[in-house]
């Protein structure tokens, strides 16, 4: 499978960014068929994301949505890849997802936050990127 190196650095400035943190028991397909049921999305399989650490060089699977026609970029992120971790401050979420549009994201948080309680979502909670390091250097 083709790799890419996820950077989100070209974002525009008038384009939105929601990122959420997802702990959750289910396997990640399992996942991705309940947001694309309960989100009316459809999420699939995409390249993997790239991240470099300590010489290392790290993949995550990732699952995205081109399609939907008001989110211009929907993408699950699978937060751990052995022993390591796309967001390392994050150590107790599995998933991340990642949210970018240049509309409004008022229709999508609401039915995200419908997901909360759901039985196969343990934790559900939107992160500010400013305040995770990580998140900094990654969206920088």
């Amino acid at each position: 499978m083709k790799k890419a190196i996820l950077k989100y650095s070209d974002t525009p400035a008038d384009e939105e960014i929601a990122i959420y943190a997802i702990a959750s028991s289910e396997p990640e397909l399992k996942l991705c068929m309940l947001l694309n049921d309960q989100l009316g999305i459809q999420l699939a399989m995409a390249e993997d994301a790239v991240v470099e650490q300590k010489k290392e060089v790290l993949h995550f699977r990732q699952y995205a949505d081109l399609s939907h026609e008001e989110i211009e970029k929907l993408t699950l992120v699978v937060n751990r890849s052995g022993n390591h971790y796309f967001i390392p401050e994050l150590k107790q979420v599995d998933y991340l997802l990642i949210i970018r549009t240049e509309g409004s994201l008022f229709a999508m948080k609401e039915a995200i936050q419908n997901l909360k309680g759901h039985k196969g979502i343990a934790m559900l909670t939107e992160l500010d990127p400013d305040s995770i390091k990580s998140l900094r250097k990654w969206l920088a």
